[in-house]
């Protein structure tokens, strides 16, 4: 697939924080496979975000978004 992301620099820093905090450009690299070099290529906009980073860091974020729902319930 030769689709660009529609993810902006923005958008991945703030990803980044929500998913894994400080140092989210290293964590980020292992949990997509790829170089931290790379992941600070995309931070900055030098290289793009690859669709297949795209899709691994939405699917990251629906995991989080469900395991915080989880808790918010047990507290009713």
């Amino acid at each position: 697939m030769n689709e660009k992301s529609p993810i902006t620099i923005r958008q991945l820093a703030r990803i980044g924080m929500i998913l894994f905090g400080v140092g989210w450009q290293t964590h980020m690299a292992k949990a997509v496979h790829a170089s931290p070099r790379t992941v600070r290529r995309w931070a900055v906009g030098e290289f793009p975000v690859p669709y297949r980073v795209e899709l691994e860091l939405r699917n990251l974020l629906e995991k989080k978004r469900g395991a915080i729902a989880e808790i918010l319930l047990s507290f009713d």
